[in-house]
């Protein structure tokens, strides 16, 4: 997969524009990222790649800069899985560390913030089409 195809995959699953995404990564120029996706630049910058991974833990470095393997990295959910022991039969933690488990439990709660996030967004949408459908 080309540069500038994991370029617009990220874009894509973030729901940013190229400006947006310049923003959030604090690029010096919009044009770093427009230059990404037009394939101009063929080559993700070790700079570029940090502010991404930063801003956007969520995928692949490897990924990024190569375009091999998957391009998110694996949740908490995932790295724990295969793991049913190690819950006690009271529902206490047994075996894990207090801070992974509230590093979890944080993850949690921000998936939950987003997917709220998202359902907002889906509503708001709905309304939209709805009132567009009925102008018509």
């Amino acid at each position: 997969m080309e540069l500038k195809e994991r370029i617009d995959a990220v874009l894509a699953s973030t729901g940013l524009s190229a400006a947006a995404f310049a923003k959030r990564l604090g690029v010096k120029t919009t044009q770093t990222i427009y230059d990404l996706t037009s394939g101009k630049t063929r080559t993700l910058s070790s700079d570029v790649l940090t502010k991404i991974a930063s801003c956007f833990p969520q995928f692949s470095v490897e990924w990024l800069m190569t375009g091999e393997g998957e391009m998110f990295r694996p949740s908490i959910s995932q790295k724990v899985e295969g793991c049913e022991n190690m819950f006690s039969t009271t529902g206490n933690v047994s075996g894990i560390p207090a801070d992974i488990y509230r590093q979890a439990l944080d993850e949690i709660a921000a998936q939950r913030r987003l997917v709220e996030k998202r359902d907002e967004q889906i509503d708001r949408l709905l309304t939209i089409i709805e009132t567009r459908n009925t102008d018509k």
